[in-house]
């Protein structure tokens, strides 16, 4: 990967103008390629390390297995929030002692991947391979879907099955910057002409029904079988926050207090509804109210966060419509509502939006499940052309 750029930190932040998205990402494993669009600096995501094109090219010619291509934000890479954090702590506490290199601590390969479940299920039959990015919106999914195609093709392989991870990040508010205006004038022009009183999405639902059809297009084209995945997202995460908060003001309070007046605005709303419904399960005698109602201001909180990459309903009905028009599998699972989601111990998800190890088995499940389906379908007709009617909406 010499054609690309390293990013340090300082350079990450500065393509986000969301202040939270600059106090927590961090450039030590981010590239840029030729056009601007960031890579990490190794090709593939493995279970504990990077896999490079050309030994992932080896293992399938020797294994001559299927491939199943998963391509996604964050949530499909396996991102650990925390570890961010913690790296800030370390880096303060040890000040001029402080080794990037020794003491840092890697915000990937800290849990186990749908990729990496997907492997248990499927590994005698295919391999997987996992292609996710911190940091994608469906827009750089689609950019980067189509050069690992050409990749691949390059290399004489072809994919079998390819699952789009897609909608947190898409969701989130960028000081008002869309994705597909980041670079150049117009998108500078656009950010002028916005209403302070507007919430403008990193992408709109649109433009995300757009480019998710236009990935399932790419798919079909390529005698590809496209699999939509649901982003699940906990309802008990404290809106605004990317870690866990341990004081009664830390580095996030300062970062939303930078953000736009409609941000806030609509944060504090979130915080008024998380609130509520803590004290609901704590047993708030003012407050009436079970566990129903309680789940609904969560609803209603995690809704108004635009601080936190979670999808919206928007993009979310936008995700389903696509499903059924497209005709394509889209896999959802069903997290427990009844208890912390985030919770350490009980959990399905690390932090305000990446599933762990519990989600992302049940998401592998239900992704084998298609697939299995569709072997099965194919040789029962006897030939490896993609059947019109294998498609059933999750």
């Amino acid at each position: 990967m010499s054609k690309d750029k390293e990013l340090t930190q300082e350079e990450m932040g500065e393509r986000f103008d969301n202040p939270i998205m600059k106090n927590q990402i961090t450039g030590d494993q981010f590239v840029e390629d030729r056009i601007g669009e960031i890579r990490l600096k190794g090709d593939f995501i493995g279970e504990t390390g990077y896999v490079s094109l050309d030994d992932l090219v080896e293992e399938i010619n020797n294994s001559r297995k299927g491939v199943i291509l998963n391509i996604g934000d964050s949530s499909t890479s396996g991102w650990d929030s925390d570890v961010v954090a913690v790296n800030r702590e370390i880096k303060q506490r040890k000040g001029d002692l402080y080794n990037k290199e020794k003491d840092a601590i890697f915000p990937l390969f800290n849990y186990r991947t749908y990729s990496d479940c997907l492997r248990d299920i499927l590994g005698d039959r295919f391999v997987v391979v996992n292609a996710g990015v911190p940091t994608h919106t469906s827009l750089n999914g689609l950019r980067r879907f189509k050069e690992l195609v050409a990749d691949f093709h390059k290399a004489g392989i072809s994919i079998d099955y390819v699952t789009a991870y897609y909608g947190n990040n898409d969701s989130v508010c960028n000081g008002n910057a869309e994705e597909k205006y980041r670079k150049g004038l117009i998108g500078k022009v656009r950010k002028m002409l916005v209403d302070n009183g507007q919430i403008i999405t990193r992408t709109s639902a649109n433009d995300f029904r757009s480019n998710m059809r236009n990935i399932v297009c790419y798919c079909k084209r390529r005698k590809a079988i496209p699999i939509l995945i649901e982003p699940a997202t906990p309802l008990y995460w404290e809106p605004g926050r990317r870690v866990k908060r341990k004081a009664e003001f830390d580095e996030d309070d300062a970062a939303i207090r930078a953000t736009l007046p409609v941000i806030k605005g609509h944060y504090n709303q979130a915080i008024h509804y998380w609130d509520t419904a803590n004290r609901i399960i704590a047993g708030d005698e003012n407050l009436a109210g079970d566990l129903n109602h309680a789940i609904e201001f969560y609803e209603v909180a995690r809704e108004s966060d635009y601080i936190t990459p979670r999808i919206k309903e928007g993009h979310l009905q936008t995700l389903r419509d696509v499903g059924q028009t497209e005709c394509v599998p889209l896999v959802q699972i069903e997290i427990p509502r009844d208890k912390n989601d985030g919770k350490e111990g009980e959990g399905y998800f690390g932090d305000y939006c990446h599933p762990i190890e519990r989600a992302n088995k049940l998401y592998a499940e239900q992704i084998a499940g298609v697939i299995m389906r569709h072997f099965w379908d194919q040789q029962e007709r006897g030939n490896s052309a993609i059947p019109s009617n294998i498609y059933t909406l999750y």
